[in-house]
């Protein structure tokens, strides 16, 4: 998801990397084992399906609805983010609405992921502690996409390990399902994998919600942490 070759990851050699495949042009991905590999590429290569669904879905890289520059997968014309309500990491219930006034990064994982998910969530600890704002305008949030090992105590030990700040929220059947739709996610249980302890094949995006509570970019695997990191102090200053 975001500029992983600037940390230089490197992870252990339990496998090989498979090519990512994409037959719904959402720019999921599907790396399952890495052997020694470094990871710094997008979710989806050598392919138009993403590009045609972005301009499809009205996204596009520029400027958001506060005339605010921003990176990643600009929403040409941003709306209120979807709203939803789910366990959470605290215990209490988390509701996206109600952090009105707070910048949300959401992010789609799991706690049993090898490679992207703790990838992502270290660059997002190190984006958080880089900017120049005042983090308790910031939320760290990751809805699990394996709920059925992912319990919220697991989730909650886990995030600690990258921020205690970082939020865990869990969902189940159709309460995970309205989510994951309503942001376009897809996440389904890898078939090749071993059955006992199965990889999951998931969108891997970081989602930027403003203060306002609009949904207004997301961000890819690849994009540089200086990009994110000014986008948030963008955001969070002209308020």
């Amino acid at each position: 998801m975001i500029g992983a070759a600037q940390m230089r990851f490197r992870f252990a050699p339990v496998g090989l990397l498979r090519r990512p495949r994409d037959p719904t042009g959402s720019g999921y991905v599907r790396i399952s084992r890495l052997r020694n590999v470094i990871v710094k590429g997008t979710c989806v290569k050598n392919s138009k399906a993403p590009i045609l669904l972005l301009l499809m879905l009205g996204i596009t890289a520029g400027c958001a609805a506060s005339g605010q520059t921003l990176h990643g997968n600009v929403y040409e014309n941003p709306g209120q983010a979807p709203d939803f309500t789910l366990p959470s990491t605290t215990g209490t219930d988390f509701t996206l609405s109600g952090e009105t006034g707070n910048l949300v990064l959401l992010y789609f994982g799991y706690t049993f992921c090898p490679d992207i998910c703790p990838a992502t969530l270290a660059q997002l600890r190190l984006v958080i502690s880089n900017a120049n704002v005042d983090p308790s305008q910031m939320r760290v949030v990751m809805i699990t996409v394996d709920p059925a090992r992912d319990t919220l105590p697991v989730l909650k030990e886990y995030l600690a390990r990258f921020n205690p700040a970082f939020i865990g929220l869990r969902g189940e059947g159709t309460q995970l399902e309205r989510v994951l739709a309503a942001y376009g996610v897809y996440a389904a249980i890898d078939p090749e994998s071993d059955p006992e302890n199965y990889l999951m094949t998931h969108t891997a995006r970081v989602f930027l919600i403003d203060p306002n509570g609009q949904l207004v970019t997301n961000y890819n695997f690849d994009t540089p942490l200086e990009d994110i990191q000014q986008d948030i102090e963008n955001l969070l200053r002209t308020r």
